[in-house]
Formats: structure tokens, C-alpha cells, sequence
């Protein structure tokens, strides 16, 4: 694969080529950001915008240099930048201190999203029973998580184009998945690979209190895992959870619980067009097969030693 980045400012655009460079994405953060070394560029400057494309076409990364430096050593003057995409703007800014009553989602889009650059939302317009606060210190990003995980036991996301989810939709990127394998036909070949696997923090049971005067005496099993009596056991106090939001709230300790359990992190050689969240699958030469699975980070690189890509690939949310 080979990436065209282009760079835009003050009316004009034009393209550059890098001597390196590295776009990190991940699940667990809403932007991407980029980090480029140019042979000496006096135009690019900051606020400039930069897009980096595919071969066919592809946005891999889009975001405005926050960041820029210029490099002298014994190989030559360069350029260097750092850039962030639109979703930054969400844990940047501070949301001012308010309360909703019975906001739904497309109002926390509204008014926390759109302003900031997030160009269209999707998901079920589900609605917050009762007041909704909007605390001092939240960013905008602290408000739409907070907003989804209560009322749907999920993450939100946000996609490369730049859409909000309230979780990540099922059908994200239908029909593209990932395979690592050496072995296996049109699958992307890796130089090295670490499968980790891990029972360590699994909840097999949450005990809750339910009632203020009460005691902790109402016990869930973990209902993804086989023989949850093996792991451990964590109290809950559910006495200032409205009983719509309990379930999922005890639903997501179980989830999270679970995420590390298998974390496989691959270098690609020759690498195929990745994206976070997309599907994938894993196979080696010591016989471990894995499907289920999703794109949980990417780091695409180019070295002096030609284009690269990270992967850390975790089983899909059960």
C-alpha cells in the first residue's frame, strides 16, 4: 500500500512526500492523530490541514497540525508535525456546567457534537428519564460517554467519516474484515505476532445492594463466562441507579471485565487498508486460529524500511 498526503491552508493544497511517518487509531479514543517528518516544508504551518489517502482513494487520516518543528541534523533540515483529527475538539473543550431534563441523544449530539465538528449521528434516539447533568470539568467527550453508557450499557463511537454512534453499530464496515495469516489465501501476512490471554480481573459474580437500608445481599453470576464461581466477586451499590439503568450497569462490569481475555498484536507487512472496529481473524503456524475478532488499535507507519502496520486485534464485545 502506498498514501498520498495532502496538505491544505490559506486557499491552497498541495501534496507532500514524507520522509516518515505514523497514524495511530484506537477504540478507546475518539481521534486519530498523525505525526509526519518532511524534507524542509516553510509552507506548512499550523492549522493547515492534512490528509492522508490510500492508494484507491481511501481517507486513512484527516486532522489540523497542532504541532510543528523544525528538524536540523547532519541528514538535513526537516519539517515535522503533529496533527489530531476533528474529534479532538471533544476532549478539549470544557462543557459549560447544565442540566438537561429528558435530553435524548440526538440533543446531547446537538449540542455537544455538531458544534465541534462531528458532521451526523446514528443509533437509536433513545432518551435520559429525569435531569441530566452536565458536571464542571466534563469535557464534551466525558458528557456523550457518560450519556451512552447509562442509557445503553455502551461506548459511543466515532467513525472515519465522522459520525457518532451511542455504540459501536454491528454492522460497521459490513462486508470488510481483516485476516492475519501466513498461511491462509488473501490474508495480510505479519514479520511477528504476540497472542496474550488472561482470566486475571474476570468478575464471575457482583453481589448488590439495592436498597439504602439494605444490605448487599442480591447476587448476579457473570452470564459470558463458563463456571463463574471461579473468578472473583464484586459488591455493588445499585441504591442511586434508577432501576431502568441497573442492568446495564451490572452488564457492563461483566463486559469490561472481559475485554482483555485475548489480545493478539501483529506487524503487517505489504498491509491492506485498516480500520478500527473492523472484523478480523487470526491465524499462526502454531495452530492458533481466532475469529470474532476486531481491530482494536492501528498504527500505520512508514520507515526508511517501507510501509508497516501494528495491529492489536480483542474479541468483539460479547
Amino acid at each position: 500500500m502506498t498514501c498520498i498526503i495532502t496538505v491544505s491552508g490559506s486557499g491552497d493544497s498541495y501534496i507532500l512526500s514524507p520522509k516518515s511517518f505514523e497514524i495511530r487509531s484506537s477504540m478507546d479514543t475518539p481521534a486519530d492523530s498523525f505525526t509526519g517528518i518532511f524534507p524542509f516544508a516553510p509552507t506548512l504551518s499550523l492549522s493547515d490541514r492534512v490528509e492522508v489517502t490510500s492508494s484507491d482513494g481511501e481517507r486513512l487520516f484527516y486532522g489540523t497540525v497542532e504541532d510543528r518543528s523544525t528538524v536540523i541534523s547532519s541528514d538535513g533540515v526537516f519539517t515535522e508535525i503533529f496533527a489530531r483529527s476533528p474529534a479532538a475538539a471533544l476532549m478539549d473543550n470544557e462543557a459549560v456546567p447544565k442540566t438537561y431534563n429528558c435530553p435524548s441523544f440526538e440533543d446531547i449530539y446537538r449540542y455537544h457534537a455538531l458544534p465541534l465538528g462531528i458532521t451526523g449521528f446514528s443509533g437509536e434516539n433513545l432518551r435520559w428519564q429525569g435531569d441530566f447533568s452536565v458536571l464542571k470539568g466534563d469535557s464534551h467527550w466525558d458528557v456523550i460517554k457518560r450519556f451512552c453508557l447509562s442509557v445503553t450499557g455502551k461506548e459511543p463511537f466515532i467513525s472515519h467519516d465522522l459520525t457518532l454512534y451511542s455504540e459501536r453499530p454491528k454492522d460497521f464496515l459490513s462486508g470488510r474484515s481483516l485476516s492475519v495469516s501466513n498461511t491462509l489465501h488473501d490474508s495480510a501476512r505479519f514479520s511477528n505476532a504476540e497472542i496474550s490471554e488472561s482470566s486475571y480481573g474476570f468478575v464471575g459474580k457482583i453481589i448488590c445492594k439495592v436498597q439504602k437500608e439494605g444490605t448487599y445481599a442480591h447476587s448476579i453470576p457473570n452470564p459470558y463466562i463458563e463456571n463463574p464461581e471461579k473468578y472473583a466477586v464484586r459488591a455493588v451499590d445499585l441504591t442511586n441507579t434508577p432501576l431502568r439503568e441497573r442492568q446495564s450497569k451490572t452488564d457492563r462490569v461483566f463486559r469490561l471485565s472481559l475485554e482483555n481475555s485475548l489480545r493478539i498484536e501483529a506487524i503487517l507487512f505489504d498491509p491492506p487498508t485498516v480500520f478500527t472496529g473492523m472484523d478480523a481473524s487470526f491465524s499462526s503456524p502454531a495452530g492458533k486460529y481466532e475469529d470474532g475478532l476486531m481491530v482494536f488499535q492501528r498504527v500505520l507507519r512508514l520507515t526508511s524500511k517501507g510501509y508497516y502496520c501494528t495491529v492489536i486485534l480483542r474479541k468483539k464485545e460479547v
